[in-house]
This record gives structure tokens, C-alpha cells and sequence, in this order.
């Protein structure tokens, strides 16, 4: 394992921790790692990821309740438009109090739409100051991290004055995008995200990428070959496919675990049919494993990586 792989892992096992605390608790060696890590350049890395998160989070909220005070305030404005007519039709009828009511349901609405707006732009802007913080104070030489770095920056930049903003670091990104996954980490995928903002016409060709920086070595490649499995794509985001090169009598059983090794997709499949789709949208993002058994013989363990 390659150090670049190796901090890769670090800073997926530690996400996986502080989503389970049950996972360290009474595991003395765990624990250490995550207490070790807390104030190190992977706990802050986290810490940045986390305020994001926060920030996205309330964002669906904001956005859900403003859309949902838009639709009454839309309802009400019919009512007043309705209320205009009937006075039309009848100006004998005096329609002003209820006008008058209506009026005020609305000025109130359109406050509580702007106060949404202000605490979500408060919230946003004191956890992007904070965020901005930790990541300047992020010092490492490994190149998961100081990628991850650079990106956190570059999506804190983003927020803030919007994607004409990045266009001066595009230089930058492509320096990631243009990285073996394995030892870029996560932000490599993040940064092609980035790309696709101005071009959508980029291909990468991870394999032949990974291969030439040694982060896949020859034999292992044509082991991935001889299995004649084939998972695609890889990364993904809602489902991956798994391909069988020949149809083959009897069972395929198909394991995916998490980096803590928990077992969270198990999947019994008939060999015979060469294609079967596996949903992995209930997954979070980050890296796992994958075990092909056919006919009790394990053909083939590799990463496949979900991104979000």
C-alpha cells in the first residue's frame, strides 16, 4: 500500500469513527487513531467537511420552506386577484376587510421569506468564516490531503462569489483531475466536477492512469482480467454493474463492505445472466470493497469508490 493509499484510508476510517462513535467505543486501538487524529491534519480536514455538510443541510431546509411559504403566499395572491373580481362584478359589495386581511397574510409571508433568507446567509456565512479558518491552518505533505485542501478552498470560494470566482485556479484543478484516483484521493473526483463547469468534453482514463504511476501493478491487472469480471462505473454514484465476460452455471455471491469491514450490500445472483445491476444509492460516499464469489471461489476483491 502505497502512502498516498495509506492516508487515503486514514481520513475515510476517521469520517467512518465520527459517524459511529459505537465503532471506537471499547476498542483501545481505534480509539487512539481517532483521539490522535482529532487535532491533526486529517481531524481538521473533517472539521471543514463537516461545516459544509451543516451548510448543505440547511440550505434543503431553507429551500423547503421557502418553497413551501411561496405556495401559500401564491394561494393568497389568488385570493386577492378573486376578491378584485367579485368587487368588479359587484362594486355594491364591499370586499375591503377581507381584502385588507389578506394583504397583511402576505406582508407577513414575504417577512418570513426574508428572515429565512437572513438566518440560512447568516448561518452559511459564519460556518464558511470558520471553515475558511481550519483549512488555512491544514498543513501536509500527503497529497490526499493537501488535494483535499485545495479543493475545500476552491468550494468555499465557490459558495461565497460563485464559479466566475474559480475560473483564475482552473490551472489548479486540472493538476488534480489529472491524478490516479488511488492516490489523489476523493478531490481528484471533486475537482472534475469543477472541470465539467467549463468543459464537459474531458475523458479520463483512470486505469491507464493508475497504471503508469504504479498505483496498479501489471500482475494485479491481469488478475483483474483472468476473473472475468467487470464493474462498471467505478467511481459511482446510484448503482454500479457488475459484468461477467461468459455466462456461467451456479451462484455468484457478491459482497460489499465498508471500511470498518461491516458488511453492507450482499447480494446472491444467478450466473448465468452476464449483467447484474447493484444499487448503491443508500451508501455513503467514500471507499469499499467488493468480493466476487462464483461457485465458492473468490474471483476477484477490489475498491470501488462512491461519490456523492
Amino acid at each position: 500500500m502505497v502512502n498516498e493509499t495509506k492516508s487515503i484510508a486514514k481520513m475515510q476510517l476517521y469520517d467512518e469513527l465520527k459517524a459511529n462513535p459505537a465503532a471506537y467505543t471499547g476498542n483501545v486501538i481505534l480509539m487512539q487513531f481517532k483521539n490522535k487524529n482529532d487535532t491533526s491534519s486529517i481531524g481538521k480536514l473533517h472539521s471543514v467537511k463537516s461545516k459544509m455538510k451543516l451548510i448543505s443541510e440547511f440550505d434543503s431546509l431553507s429551500i423547503t420552506l421557502i418553497n413551501q411559504n411561496d405556495s401559500i403566499l401564491k394561494q393568497k395572491i389568488s385570493d386577492v386577484r378573486v376578491l378584485d373580481s367579485l368587487s368588479a362584478a359587484n362594486p355594491a359589495m364591499n370586499y375591503s376587510v377581507q381584502r385588507d386581511s389578506i394583504i397583511s397574510q402576505i406582508n407577513t409571508l414575504n417577512q418570513q421569506r426574508n428572515n429565512i433568507i437572513a438566518v440560512r446567509d447568516s448561518l452559511a456565512n459564519i460556518n464558511l468564516i470558520v471553515a475558511k479558518i481550519i483549512n488555512d491552518n491544514i498543513f501536509s505533505i500527503a497529497l490526499p490531503e493537501q488535494n483535499q485542501k485545495t479543493i475545500n478552498d476552491l468550494i468555499i470560494k465557490n459558495y461565497l462569489y460563485g464559479t466566475d470566482s474559480i475560473s483564475l485556479n482552473y490551472a489548479q484543478i486540472l493538476s488534480i483531475v489529472k491524478q490516479c484516483p488511488y492516490s489523489g484521493g476523493t478531490a481528484v473526483y471533486q475537482a472534475r466536477s469543477f472541470v465539467n463547469l467549463f468543459s464537459d468534453t474531458i475523458e479520463y482514463n483512470d486505469a491507464n492512469i493508475c497504471y503508469q504511476g504504479g498505483e496498479f501493478r501489471e500482475e494485479s491487472m491481469r488478475q483483474k482480467e483472468n476473473g472475468g469480471v467487470i464493474i462498471i462505473p467505478n467511481p459511482s454514484n446510484e448503482q454500479i454493474e457488475i459484468k461477467l465476460k461468459r455466462s456461467m452455471n451456479g451462484i455468484c455471491l457478491i459482497n460489499i463492505f465498508d471500511a470498518l469491514s461491516n458488511l453492507v450490500i450482499n447480494k446472491t445472483l444467478d450466473c448465468k445472466i452476464k449483467s447484474h445491476a447493484i444499487s448503491i444509492e443508500n451508501l455513503e460516499q467514500g471507499v469499499y470493497y467488493i468480493s466476487i464469489t462464483i461457485n465458492d471461489e473468490q474471483v476477484i476483491r477490489d475498491k470501488i469508490m462512491v461519490i456523492r
